[in-house]
């Protein structure tokens, strides 16, 4: 029958259902999280709240705990191992097993000791015991990764769930850690073959004594890394001195090695000199070297006129003044009314180069930023618009007069632009397209106001009207 999700008596009746089920009916697969789990009807699929003892139910042992009487390396160890299976016997050649990497019978130089069942234990007659460990290489990380214990119940024998047992190895079978570990490290799994085991899988053991210095030295790595016990290193969280970069920059030396210090953004080097005709910028450091790392933050400190969180943007002067937009390269290139105007569309081309040009030709596309300055009339090349914005210059700070035909070149129209050639030499204006003659030619502007003083005999806010006097001396048309 299909689960009905609006009924609360079928979801009571469920819920009931799961808490009396039994430990050999639980499917870990349905776990999601601590605290729910799925209900397991694929038609129907929601989440049931179940308390903390239906965890108990997912695993072999319900304890599992391993301690040493000391905490030195490559010193014979008297090892104690603790469980308790979840609610299912082990038979007689029903086998636990203990993996416990970096763990030895060797000398503690790194070669492989041998294999052999050890006899001085407790409990020797419940349990046989064997140790094995695979030859060691430089290649791995951790030493003997697969060192193992494996306790087979002697014939005759049941393990019954309704105790713990403690296993005491003595120092005599010369077993020791070739290097250091943390507590609880998860790497220490037990598991069993058990027909009746709730799981064929090893899981990491509840608890485990850590062995050797590890990283104490190093503050345990500040919360802000992984400590590599064995090497006593930290393996720092990226932003806390790991290698910047996914590892292709090593860490600044100012960064310590316990991870307490920040490491900041990294980029492009702008003023690092070409490695080849088409290859430049391709050093990567720190704050682009534009800036010093704030090591208690994190964040670039960048040298004036650069920013981003890198430093490798080169900023527009002043912000524009207030009185424009400040703009990428890429941004500038497909702005319609950026300087210098061209007599294309640049809104149609979305791109500033070609990706493979941003290697090299257009490097600058995200680096580099420019104004794009404000104007209160139209600005480009076609009808009805001036081929100059009303403020203008590198920071936007300058501002044009008001503008105006010259009153004495009769029968000749300054401002008329259809045909001219814009500033910068790349755009020529179209029919109806307009100049801009500052202050009608007859005054001076003041580029800080936009205000015009008008020549003797001119006047008017564009100094396009003039004098009775000034008119009898105007220029005629030839």
């Amino acid at each position: 029958m299909a689960f009905d999700r609006h009924s609360n008596f079928k979801r009571l009746l469920y819920l009931i259902l799961i808490a009396l089920s039994t430990a050999d009916q639980a499917d870990p697969d349905l776990i999601l999280s601590q605290g729910f789990v799925r209900n397991g009807d694929p038609e129907n699929d929601f989440l049931i709240p179940v308390d903390d003892d239906y965890y108990d139910y997912q695993r072999n042992f319900i304890i599992s705990r391993m301690a040493f009487d000391h905490d030195q390396v490559r010193v014979p160890l008297e090892i104690t191992l603790q469980f308790r299976t979840n609610q299912f016997h082990l038979n007689a050649s029903d086998e636990i097993y203990v993996r416990m990497p970096r763990m030895t019978s060797g000398d503690g130089s790194g070669v492989s000791g041998p294999s052999f069942e050890i006899h001085q234990h407790s409990w020797a007659t419940l349990f046989t015991l064997e140790w094995h460990e695979h030859e060691h290489t430089a290649s791995q990380t951790t030493p003997f990764p697969l060192s193992n214990l494996t306790l087979r119940v002697r014939e005759g024998r049941t393990i019954n769930p309704s105790r713990a047992y403690e296993i005491v190895i003595s120092r005599s079978n010369g077993i020791r850690a070739q290097c250091s570990f943390v507590e609880n490290d998860e790497s220490f799994m037990m598991g069993t073959n058990a027909s009746k085991a709730v799981e064929q899988v090893m899981r990491p053991m509840d608890q485990v004594f850590g062995i050797g210095p590890a990283c104490r030295s190093l503050l345990d790595c500040n919360g802000h890394g992984f400590c590599d016990a064995c090497r006593q290193r930290c393996v720092c969280d990226d932003g806390f001195g790991a290698d910047l970069n996914n590892g292709s920059i090593p860490a600044p030396r100012d960064v310590t090695i316990d991870c307490s210090r920040r490491t900041c953004q990294v980029g492009p080097v702008i003023r690092s000199v070409a490695t080849s005709r088409r290859e430049a910028h391709s050093k990567l450091a720190e704050c682009s070297e534009n800036g010093i790392c704030d090591r208690a933050t994190g964040n670039c400190l960048c040298s004036a006129g650069w920013g981003g969180t890198a430093c490798d943007r080169l900023l527009c002067p002043m912000d524009c003044s207030g009185h424009g937009h400040c703009y990428s390269m890429e941004d500038l290139a497909r702005t319609d009314t950026a300087m210098p105007l061209s007599g294309r569309l640049r809104s149609a081309f979305p791109q500033y180069g070609t990706a493979a040009d941003r290697d090299y030709g257009s490097w600058d596309y995200q680096t580099m930023h420019g104004c794009v300055c404000d104007s209160s009339w139209p600005v480009g090349l076609g009808a009805g618009e001036t081929q100059t914005a009303e403020y203008f210059g590198g920071n936007c700070a300058r501002r044009h007069c008001p503008t105006g035909d010259d009153p004495r070149t009769m029968g000749i129209d300054e401002t008329n632009c259809t045909g001219k050639v814009a500033p910068g030499g790349f755009g020529v204006g179209g029919p109806g397209n307009l100049c801009h003659v500052d202050c009608s030619g007859r005054g001076s502007c003041n580029y800080v106001d936009g205000t015009c003083a008008c020549y003797e005999g001119f006047y008017g806010e564009n100094c396009g009207l003039m004098s009775e006097r000034a008119a009898q001396q105007s220029i005629p048309t030839p």
